[in-house]
């Protein structure tokens, strides 16, 4: 899921209005127990809608249709604006497992990671106000993927994708403590948990466009109408975020080292529109033809009808563009000093289906580095 940036009055009136719980039990479990594990499927991009439906299940004891839930939001390859899911399920919301008509369990929604606290803190704060699970979207790493259950999350430092999960209580694990920290479990949709430290928690809170959700009641969801001056102010504010921050984060694009290169790859794949596994697929074809070096060249031979070779051609660059088949396209200068008009290209290729222009895709070495 592509997370967007948005910028929502609300995120300050959770504890404005209700204050802050300061002493924490050492265990705390918001889940309900009856309920089975979800587990969303490989390249299924509805992640916003299960984590909804999971707080709303564990409010409700109900079980509700995630797919007919996405239906409802705007929504693409890449999945949904979190925020879109909540307005749905305030606006219009929720409808029950082989049912027909919709329930509307929330009165509004507000942001739990904000208050006097970190944002660690704030977020247990929220979770012993109401009495439930929070939906938490963030970056997701390359460090956070293949750990097992019950494994602690270190600190993420390669972005991989976006990703909304649940937060459903917190607890120390004896075996594995953190500076003598509780752990928050985290429900990710893999099917099974695993506890994130409250230094990761904090870290990945700081990235941009990423957020938490706690829903609120009839009783109080009132507390958290925004008045007509705070919409104006939100529109603002987002129209500005969405004219720079785009034109910031293609700015701060680094292409120094592999990590950095591959980094930027992937920031240019999103922003292209590829998918998941279309993004995943390019980048390990771009590691097996060019090992993520900007100037790495290959020559292709050929033989004259005396015998003598000679070279016909040559692949330059990240993406080993040949000049003599795209030179119209891309000059030789380019593909070797302007690694982003040779990644959007290539993007290009990869929408139109044309993949095995690349040798490394078609003979399937690329599959090693996946």
């Amino acid at each position: 899921m592509k997370i967007k940036l948005r910028v929502d009055s609300r995120d300050s009136h959770f504890h404005k209005h209700f204050g802050s719980t300061v002493f924490y039990e050492p265990f705390k479990n918001f889940d309900d127990g009856s309920i089975p594990e979800k587990i969303q499927p490989i390249g299924n991009v509805e992640c916003t809608c299960y984590t909804a439906e999971y707080i709303a299940q564990n409010f409700t004891k109900k079980e509700y249709d995630i797919d007919e839930l996405f239906s409802q939001i705007p929504n693409d390859k890449n999945g949904a604006d979190p925020r879109a899911v909540c307005n749905a399920v305030i606006k219009i919301g929720l409808l029950p497992k082989g049912g027909t008509v919709r329930e509307k369990p929330f009165k509004a929604y507000s942001r739990a990671d904000t208050g006097p606290y970190d944002a660690f803190d704030n977020c247990r704060s929220a979770m012993n106000i109401t009495g439930s699970p929070i939906g938490i979207w963030t970056n997701w790493y390359q460090e956070w993927e293949y750990l097992g259950n019950n494994a602690v999350m270190p600190m993420g430092k390669t972005s991989v994708s976006a990703h909304m999960y649940a937060n459903k209580g917190w607890a120390w694990i004896t075996e594995r403590i953190v500076n003598g920290e509780p752990m928050f479990a985290i429900e990710w949709w893999g099917g099974y948990i695993m506890y994130m430290p409250r230094e990761v928690f904090n870290s990945a809170l700081k990235e941009w466009g990423t957020g938490t959700v706690v829903f609120l009641t009839e009783e109080t969801g009132s507390l958290f109408e925004k008045s007509l001056m705070e919409t104006v102010i939100d529109w603002l504010q987002n129209l500005y975020l969405s004219l720079t921050i785009k034109k910031k984060d293609m700015n701060n694009l680094l292409w120094d080292t592999k990590e950095n290169i591959r980094h930027s790859v992937r920031v240019l794949c999103d922003d292209e529109g590829l998918t998941v596994e279309q993004k995943n697929t390019l980048c390990a074809t771009v590691e097996a033809e060019s090992g993520f070096n900007l100037h790495a060249i290959n020559y292709n031979y050929a033989f004259r009808l005396d015998g003598t070779k000679y070279v016909s051609s040559t692949d330059r660059g990240i993406a080993q563009w040949n000049d003599y088949w795209h030179g119209k396209e891309i000059t030789p200068d380019e593909a070797f000093n302007n690694p982003e008009k040779c990644i959007r290209l290539m993007c290009t290729y990869w929408k139109n289906g044309q993949m095995k222009q690349w040798c490394a895709y078609s003979n399937g070495t690329f599959r090693r580095y996946l």
